[in-house]
Formats: C-alpha cells, sequence, structure tokens
C-alpha cells in the first residue's frame, strides 16, 4: 500500500485494476458493461479507475457479464 493511502482506497484501486484487466481481456467496453449491467457510465467509469469501491453485487454482476467467476473478487 502506497505511504498515505487508506486501506480501503488501496482495496479500490486493486479492484478497479483487475476489472480494468478482466474487461480488456474480455474486448467489451465500458458501454457494453453499462447496458449489460444497468450501471451509469460515470460510475463504471469510478469503479474500473479505482476510486471508488462498488457494492459487491454490483462487482459479481460486471463478473458474470464479462464471462468470469462472480465470487472471484470476494476477499478483495
Amino acid at each position: 500500500m502506497g505511504a498515505g493511502a487508506a486501506p480501503d482506497d488501496e482495496a479500490a484501486r486493486r479492484l478497479g485494476a483487475e476489472l480494468r484487466a478482466l474487461q480488456q481481456r474480455s474486448g467489451r467496453t465500458l458501454r457494453d458493461q453499462e447496458t449489460r449491467v444497468r450501471i451509469s457510465d460515470s460510475s463504471l467509469s469510478r469503479y474500473f479507475r479505482g476510486t471508488t469501491v462498488p457494492p459487491w453485487a454490483t462487482v459479481r454482476d460486471l463478473r458474470r457479464a464479462l464471462g468470469a467467476d462472480p465470487t472471484a473478487y470476494r476477499s478483495l
């Protein structure tokens, strides 16, 4: 964790990086995710940038929409 970073900030950044990597591997765009998961583009952008930790249900739905195991990030 970086100096001065709160644990939640670090968790948000790690989760955001993992979600971005998953999205890139899937070949789907943020617009695709907005439609599939029914989340605003601004919220998705914050989640994928790691500035906000999404609710667990949102993480699960995003992973499912990206074709990944929906429970894999539960520990983050």
